[in-house]
């Protein structure tokens, strides 16, 4: 049995996760609620919790303060922070206390139980070995290097060799693991933390977990030597494995592993790490980059006096349909080739000037994106580009009547691509924006190159394959999810659009998988 302490300031939080937690399968026995320190260490009195779930921000003490307290009297209580604020200083410190996760709210159930779980298995290992003590991998001097890397710019030369404790014994070889996740969860610290505790590194080297002003994590990790083909050890290989699952687990697909090499110093490998990473863009079907991948990199990019010329008398007819056809022509000729970072880079800064400087257009400063660390894909890359062509040349033409259906169309696009579920009629589009539907049935199809309807289908279709690749859902379930009126009509415009049927999709996908 399990008896846990909940503490939070707000009494309707309390009794959502009280209720979460009693229809839970966990053998739980006393689940106590209070809504202030006060109130928790005179629960203390009475009983003894094996878990305590705390908010940080409260009236008085913070949450973090509590477990502070908490760990004098009851060192073996396992805590899990739930806050509204995602804030490094206080992952930071509820890293250094040992926390078991850190959530935030709105409260998932099913990370709530998942965090519950993972307090509870800790628990049971601590009462079979008849140790109420848990030894951490990482040391005071890491805690103190991560704080460092989350103030200091990203290319601080300082040399941090003295935050990590094996520093001092010899000369170690740091090599850094830098991560970069598409849409991370607020959890992410937690994560981190827990995966380096459960995977098979070493207790005989240091790591550090970092957030630095781009808001990307990292693992700095000391060894006290290298291997002598300077692989990576396998101890190291087993914990990106185990980051990987639980990203996964968390619903996070879409992420880059940038890894150095060994190095004498910590800020060398950092920078090499940073380098690993912004070649994901060229390696794009990688999700782990080595530094000594990139450095054999030869090949540039630029554009020939003839495409140069060409790309600035298409700029000058204002035809966004023309511009966007030269760019995605050539991004399949880049594709072809491997080339250079800085070459890409000044091709992609080339572009993106010559489209402002010919229509006059100012760039936000903060939606001018000067480098292509945060694009993993070229595909991306060049959406922005002709994101920035659309924008500039809607902005140059935004009084005429080609400017203003150009809008138009490009807002219809976006509202499909958010609403396709919904029951979305061309009609009540126009009438909204005052325009007649014909008119802008016709000029869907002109801007676009395909019609409405066609367009519509398509994005259900999308939307539908990666449900039937989940394969949780009925088809019928999954027609009403994408905005289908019944299954039959689903289905046939699904073998119109991919030729198959979607039960011959799934089928495919599940012998391709058993492949």
């Amino acid at each position: 049995m399990y008896n846990v302490l909940v503490l939070d300031d707000e009494i309707l939080i309390r009794k959502s996760i009280i209720t979460k937690l009693n229809k839970s399968s966990f053998s739980l026995g006393k689940v106590v609620e209070a809504g202030n320190s006060k109130q928790a260490l005179e629960t203390l009195n009475d009983t003894k919790f094996d878990i305590l779930i705390t908010d940080i921000r409260m009236g008085g003490p913070s949450g973090l303060d509590f477990i502070e307290e908490l760990k004098k009297i009851s060192p073996w209580t396992k805590s899990i922070i739930i806050s509204g604020y995602e804030e490094f200083s206080y992952a930071s410190r509820a890293i250094s206390l040992g926390v078991v996760d850190y959530l935030l709210k709105p409260i998932n159930t099913n990370e709530l139980l998942v965090s519950v779980e993972k307090a509870i298995n800790i628990i049971d290992e601590e009462r079979s070995s008849n140790n109420t003590s848990v030894l951490l991998r990482v040391s005071d001097e890491a805690f103190k290097l991560a704080a460092l890397y989350s103030k200091n710019s990203i290319h601080s030369a300082k040399d941090l060799s003295s935050y990590i404790s094996i520093a001092s014994k010899g000369s170690p070889y740091f090599v850094e693991l830098r991560l970069f996740v598409e849409h991370p969860k607020d959890l992410i610290i937690s994560l981190l933390y827990g995966a380096i505790k459960e995977s098979t590194f070493s207790y005989g080297e240091d790591v550090s977990i970092y957030v630095d002003r781009l808001r990307q994590s990292g693992l700095v990790f000391a060894f006290k030597e290298k291997s002598l083909d300077n692989k990576l050890p396998q101890s190291l290989l087993d914990l990106i494995e185990n980051i990987r699952n639980q990203f996964v687990s968390q619903g996070m697909y879409t992420f880059n592993f940038g890894i150095s090499n060994y190095n004498k110093t910590p800020i060398l490998s950092h920078e090499r790490a940073i380098f690993s990473m912004k070649h994901r863009i060229i390696f794009e079907d990688r999700e782990i980059i080595n530094y000594d991948d990139c450095l054999s990199l030869s090949n540039n990019v630029m554009l020939s006096k003839e495409e140069s010329l060409n790309f600035s008398y298409l700029l000058n007819t204002q035809s966004y349909n023309k511009i966007s056809d030269f760019i995605d022509n050539l991004e399949n000729k880049i594709r072809e080739n491997y080339p250079t970072y800085d070459s890409l880079q000044k091709l992609y800064i080339y572009l993106r000037d010559c489209i402002c400087t010919k229509f006059e257009y100012d760039i936000k400063s903060s939606d001018a994106i000067e480098s292509l660390y945060f694009f993993n894909s070229y595909r991306k890359m060049f959406n922005y580009l002709k994101k920035i062509a659309l924008d500039a040349i809607t902005q140059a033409n935004v009084s005429t009547n080609e400017g203003r259906m150009l809008l138009l169309v490009n807002n219809l696009k976006t509202f499909i691509d958010e609403h396709y579920a919904e029951n979305i009629g061309l009609e009540i589009f126009a009438d909204h924006n005052n325009v007649n539907t014909c008119t802008l049935s016709n000029q869907f199809h002109k801007i676009a190159n395909i019609t409405f309807q066609d367009y519509l289908n398509e994005v259900r279709i999308k939307n539908a394959k990666k449900l039937l690749d989940e394969n949780k859902y009925k088809i019928g379930v999954i027609a009403s999810m994408c905005g289908f009126s019944s299954s039959h009509y689903f289905s046939k415009t699904f073998k119109k659009v991919t030729s198959l049927t979607p039960s011959e999709y799934k089928e495919s996908k599940l012998n391709t998988l058993s492949d």
